[in-house]
């Protein structure tokens, strides 16, 4: 989750949204409303690939094992098991970010072209695990290397 918020954050933005939220009548301001939105779309990036991780890890094997009940598609249990568990993530991850796409709140003042390009990040999202999980790998290997003292 460090990883998508950290490349989604900008502390100047940080500080004047506090700073706005301290006045109370800043609260309901224009500002506010389109920067909780900008924060809406930041925290919905990483929900379809954790979905399908989640989900998908759960649900792809069972499906690709009564894949093997059906002896038109030639495919033993074990086998429609093993490619559900590689294709059930990926494809719930990107159904999960279709879903998302449709219903996060987008500005109405960004250009069109830039409501679309943010939309299309939510729905290929699934995308961004590979470099998240080579972060938590970075991230565990110079913990492990440290130490548990340090």
């Amino acid at each position: 989750m460090d990883w998508y918020l950290w490349r989604n954050t900008s502390v100047e933005r940080e500080l004047r949204m506090h700073t706005l939220a301290l006045h109370e009548e800043a609260i309901e301001s224009e500002e506010i409303e389109r920067w909780m939105e900008e924060d809406e779309f930041r925290h919905a990036l990483p929900i379809p690939p954790l979905f399908g991780l989640l989900h998908g890890t759960l649900a792809g094997p069972i499906v690709g094992a009564l894949c093997g009940l059906d002896s038109d598609l030639a495919v033993s249990a074990s086998t429609g098991a093993a490619w559900g568990i590689l294709i059930g993530p990926v494809l719930v991850a990107l159904i999960a970010g279709a879903a998302m796409a449709s219903t996060v709140r987008m500005n109405r003042e960004l250009p069109l072209r830039v409501r679309l390009v943010r939309r299309g990040l939510l729905v290929i999202s699934a995308v961004y695990i590979v470099p998240a999980l080579w972060h938590c790998l970075k991230t565990i290997g110079h913990s492990s290397l440290r130490g548990p003292n340090r």
